[in-house]
């Protein structure tokens, strides 16, 4: 077996190399750890157009998100028009409140006219089968006429009484009046809010025609069409809020099968509903919880140095560099958490500045 004999290298000294490979080693750590301070001179500071920021506690992250208030279809009445005929009046304005029952449009029609004028006669005829059916009553009890006639006469009214009702359903559904004037007026089936108005006084409209709409606002919720990745985030009884129209709300479900484009469709229902409309698109901000001692701050105050996400802490001398973790990004505001106190400033214009002070610029 044959045996290499160990030799220093030419020139160096085993020693030597010992040093200079641990010099070297200290070296490129040294150039990898992040610095702890940025020294920076108030002077400097104001010539870099540096902006500082508070730090803030944060107890929730915001996920913004495009939503739409809607009114589930049991909450929804649509008045439609029951017969070819005119509108003769339109009793309320679109946005209306409404009780149940209120008349909403008059309208006028030869078809309510022919009906009226049938259930006039259905009563006539009813009232004449009934005072025929009292005297057989007593003709048969005097013996005067026989058992087969009072029998025709009992027929006859049950049958005239059966006409008539089906004649005043009719006109009820129709809402026409008892008297013959072609008249009829629609009520409204639950109480809530006039939408979709779409007829005026004089216009004629066919049998099944759309009139309007009434909603139930205090019924609404939001619908949010959220990507996969972010659904999951979102927790079942989650505060949401709408800021502009003063609207809060809670997360009430998800759906478990996904939309045509891969979404997931997460819906709110509206606690309080602030000048919410239904139909309205909005932006929902959801508050997610977040880990406890975390901090709102600044997007635009987090850079990235050596591979980590930092934010730069205003001190007496210049800044300090924290190492942070991002929760949540929204809205421009980030939540991290890190060695941050309430109350400190960071750096939230001007971060590449500081970073070349730093001798290192990342993009």
């Amino acid at each position: 077996m044959q045996v290499f004999n160990r030799r220093p290298v030419a020139g160096v000294r085993p020693l030597a190399l010992a040093v200079l490979l641990c010099t070297l080693s200290l070296g490129t750590n040294a150039a990898l750890a992040l610095p702890t301070e940025i020294p920076l001179s108030p002077d400097r500071q104001v010539a870099l157009g540096l902006r500082l920021a508070p730090v803030q506690a944060a107890s929730s992250r915001t996920l913004v998100l495009p939503a739409q208030a809607m009114v589930p279809v049991q909450n929804q009445w649509l008045v439609s028009s029951p017969t070819s005929a005119f509108v003769q009046a339109v009793l309320v304005d679109n946005g209306s409140s409404v009780r149940s029952g209120q008349p909403v449009l008059r309208l006028q029609g030869s078809d309510i006219a022919l009906l009226q004028r049938e259930a006039s006669d259905a009563l006539g005829r009813q009232q004449l089968a009934a005072a025929q059916l009292q005297r057989d009553e007593m003709l048969f009890k005097e013996g005067i006429i026989p058992l087969s006639r009072l029998q025709q006469s009992r027929l006859s009214a049950a049958e005239s009484s059966r006409v008539l009702a089906e004649r005043r359903l009719a006109l009820q559904a129709l809402g026409g009046s008892a008297g013959i004037n072609g008249e009829a007026v629609l009520r409204a089936k639950g109480a809530g809010q006039v939408t979709e108005l779409g007829v005026v006084p004089g216009q004629r409209v066919d049998p099944g025609q759309s009139l309007m709409r009434i909603v139930d606002v205090a019924a609404l919720y939001l619908e949010m069409a959220v990507p996969v990745g972010q659904a999951g985030e979102i927790p079942v009884g989650a505060r949401v809020e709408i800021p502009d129209s003063r609207t809060v709300g809670r997360i009430q479900s998800k759906s478990l099968s996904l939309g045509p484009g891969q979404e997931v469709r997460v819906r709110a229902k509206v606690e309080r509903r602030g000048s919410l409309q239904a139909g309205q698109t909005v932006s929902a901000m959801v508050l997610l919880p977040v880990p406890a001692k975390s901090w709102r701050i600044p997007a635009s105050a987090i850079t990235q140095m050596e591979n980590q996400s930092v934010v730069f802490v205003h001190q007496a001398k210049g800044f300090r560099v924290a190492p942070v973790e991002v929760q949540g990004r929204s809205n421009g505001e980030a939540v991290v958490t890190g060695a941050l106190r309430q109350g400190e400033q960071v750096a939230a214009a001007g971060v590449i500045a500081i970073q070349t002070a730093a001798g290192e610029v990342h993009p």
